[in-house]
C-alpha cells in the first residue's frame, strides 16, 4: 500500500484535468464488451465488473472495473482503476493505471505509469515510452524504448531498456544475464544490484545506498495521507448529505464573478485572523477571538470540499462529462486534495482555495441578508 499513493494520487489528477476534443460516452453494466467488429468514436468510461476491448475506440478509455482487457486498439490513453489489468492489444497513447496486477502483453505508443501490487511486462511486450512504476513486484521481460523509473520492491529486469534507469528506488533489483540496458543504471537500495554475468550495461552503475528501518511498516507517512483523505471524503458525504441546500448555494456563488470573490476572500483571509489578534487585546474580547479563531479554522479545513465539488462540476459540464454529479464531485474533490499534497505550490493552491470558498461564503451570506430584508 506504501506505494500506491503517489501512483493513485498522479493518476487522478491527471483523470480529473484531462481536456477532450471528442464525444463522451460513458456506460455502467457488469459486463461490457466492444466487439472485435466494432469502433466506438470519442472517449469512452465504464463502469462494472469487466470491461472487455476486442474492438477499436477512437479516444480515451476511462475504466473503473474489476478486471479490465484491452484486446483491440485504443487510440488514446487508458487510465485504469481496477483489480487486474490485461493490455494484449494497442494502446497508441499512455496507460495510467491502479490496479492490483498490470499485465502489458502488447504495444503502448506512450508512456506506462502504474500503482501496483505486481507488474508483468512478457517478452512480446513493447513500451514506446518509459514506465513509471509504484509496485511491490515488477518483472520485466519486454522492451522499454526509453527509462523505467520508480519506487519498488522487486525489480527483475531480462529485456530492454532503450535508455536506462535514472531514478529508481528499490530493496532488490536484479538484472538477468539477458537483460540489455542502453544507458546508466542510477538507483537508490540498502544493496547493490545483482548484475548477471552477461548482462550489458552501456552506461554506468551508480549506487547510492540506504538503510531500511525496522519500525513497524504501519509507521509511515503514507498512513497519515490515507487517513487524511479519507477522513475528507467521509466529511464530503456528510455536507453533501445533510447540507445540500448550503452545497449547492455556494456552488452556484463560486459560477458568478470569481474575481471580486478571490479579492473579498483575500481581505476576510487576512483580516479575521487580525481581527482575532485585537480582540485578544481585551480580557471580554478572548472568548470572541477564539471562537472566530475556531470557526475560522473550520472554514478553512472544509473549503477544499466545496471547493472541489465546484470544480468537479464545472469540469463535467465544461468537457460533457456524461457523470453522476456524485462522480463528479469525487473527481473534483481528490484532483483539490491532489493539488495540496504538491511540495511548495501546495501552499499556493490552499491560498487559492481559501480566498475563492471565503468569497463565494460572504457572497452567499449577502444575498441571504438582502432578501430577507
Amino acid at each position: 500500500m506504501k506505494k500506491f499513493i503517489w501512483a493513485i494520487s498522479l493518476l487522478l489528477m491527471l483523470f480529473a484535468f484531462s481536456t477532450s476534443v471528442f464525444a463522451f460516452s460513458a456506460v455502467t453494466q457488469d459486463t461490457y464488451v466492444l466487439m472485435r467488429s466494432e469502433t466506438h468514436q470519442g472517449d469512452l468510461a465504464i463502469t462494472g465488473k469487466r470491461a472487455v476491448i476486442e474492438g477499436t475506440v477512437e479516444g480515451d478509455v476511462y475504466v473503473f472495473a474489476d478486471s479490465v482487457q484491452i484486446l483491440g486498439k485504443v487510440q488514446g490513453d487508458v487510465i485504469a482503476f481496477a483489480g487486474d489489468t490485461l493490455i494484449n492489444g494497442t494502446v497508441e497513447g499512455n496507460v495510467r493505471a491502479f490496479t492490483q496486477r498490470l499485465t502489458v502483453n502488447g504495444t503502448v505508443g506512450r508512456n506506462i505509469t502504474v500503482g501496483s501490487a505486481n507488474l508483468f511486462i512478457p517478452d512480446q511486450a513493447n513500451i514506446k515510452g518509459s514506465i513509471y512504476a509504484f509496485t511491490d513486484t515488477v518483472d520485466l521481460f519486454g522492451t522499454v524504448d526509453k527509462e523505467f523509473n520508480g519506487l519498488v520492491h522487486n525489480l527483475r529486469v531480462t529485456g530492454t531498456i532503450g535508455k536506462g534507469i535514472s531514478a529508481l528506488r528499490a530493496e532488490n533489483i536484479k538484472i538477468e544475464s539477458s537483460a540489455v540496458i542502453n544507458g546508466d543504471l542510477v538507483y537508490t537500495s540498502p544493496q547493490k544490484a545483482l548484475i548477471e554475468p552477461g548482462a550489458k550495461l552501456a552506461g554506468q552503475e551508480k549506487f547510492t545506498q540506504y538503510q531500511p528501518k525496522e519500525e513497524s511498516r504501519f509507521n509511515f507517512p503514507i498512513i497519515s495521507l490515507l487517513v487524511s483523505l479519507l477522513s475528507t471524503l467521509l466529511l464530503w458525504l456528510i455536507i453533501r448529505y445533510l447540507f445540500p441546500t448550503a452545497l449547492l448555494r455556494i456552488q452556484q456563488g463560486m459560477d458568478t464573478n470569481i474575481g471580486s470573490q478571490l479579492g473579498v476572500g483575500a481581505l476576510l483571509l487576512i483580516g479575521a485572523p487580525l481581527f482575532a489578534i485585537v480582540l485578544m487585546v481585551t480580557l471580554v474580547g478572548i472568548p470572541v477571538a477564539i471562537a472566530l479563531a475556531l470557526s475560522l479554522g473550520l472554514l478553512l479545513y472544509v473549503s477544499k470540499i466545496f471547493v472541489g465539488c465546484w470544480a468537479g462540476m464545472r469540469l463535467a459540464r465544461q468537457f460533457r462529462w456524461r457523470l453522476h454529479p456524485l462522480a463528479a464531485e469525487l473527481i473534483g474533490i481528490l484532483g483539490v486534495y491532489i493539488l495540496l499534497q504538491v511540495p511548495f505550490l501546495g501552499w499556493v493552491f490552499a491560498i487559492a482555495i481559501w480566498m475563492i470558498f471565503l468569497g463565494s461564503l460572504a457572497a452567499v451570506v449577502r444575498r441571504a441578508n438582502e432578501a430577507a430584508r
